[in-house]
């Protein structure tokens, strides 16, 4: 038998699938045909004999197009519960986990903070200062305006007092001061200065 006359055999049952199928989406209408027909041209190219016989087996083996287009019919219907339900699985137990986890975790803190004692309390409170309290600098032997912007510089307020030179140092300089240089003091607070007056009684 001429080719043409088995093409038209295959299109005879391409055609009743697309009549079977009409009340299918377009798309999955569409994936469905092509895929028929691929599968029809695949097997034919592996025939030895291309013969009426031959092509009638291969369309005999895929199916009636009636049956294949309720079969696709059935499966769209189908609703996606359980597909469903495998996909929501991952989802609900990582949600479990996490509120799993966050109870522990709130536990575990009220836990640490009712057992706290007031030694831990004040260890605490002691790192603070620490962290808060800064190295007197050295003005010793500075004059007061420049022992003024060191202190300042630092973090430092000043209040001057004067006195008459005890030594060898220049009027108008810083003689001692208290907090003395290299002491810790809180940030911001205020250091004496005892200076020399430029002139003395």
């Amino acid at each position: 038998m001429p080719d043409s006359n088995l093409d038209q055999i295959v299109d005879e049952y391409i055609n009743r699938l697309k009549v079977a199928s009409a009340d299918l989406p377009p798309e999955r209408k569409q994936q469905l045909i092509m895929s028929i027909t691929d599968h029809i041209s695949e097997a034919r190219s592996t025939l030895q004999a291309n013969s009426e016989i031959a092509v009638r087996d291969i369309l005999d083996r895929v199916g009636q197009p009636e049956d294949i287009a309720a079969e696709a019919l059935s499966d769209q219907a189908k609703p996606p519960v359980l597909q469903s339900k495998r996909n929501r699985g991952p989802f609900i137990i990582g949600v479990a986990v996490v509120i799993v986890l966050g109870i522990v975790l709130a536990t575990f803190l009220v836990t640490r903070i009712n057992n706290a004692t007031p030694g831990s309390v004040f260890s605490v409170t002691t790192s603070t200062a620490i962290v808060d309290s800064l190295v007197v600098p050295n003005v010793a032997g500075l004059t007061l305006s420049a022992a003024g912007v060191k202190l300042a510089t630092v973090g430092f307020s000043y209040i001057a007092v004067s006195s008459c030179p005890a030594g060898k140092l220049h009027p108008g300089l810083v003689k001692s001061q208290s907090p003395i240089g290299g002491s810790s003091a809180a940030r911001g607070s205020q250091v004496n200065l005892e200076i020399i007056p430029p002139r003395c009684p």
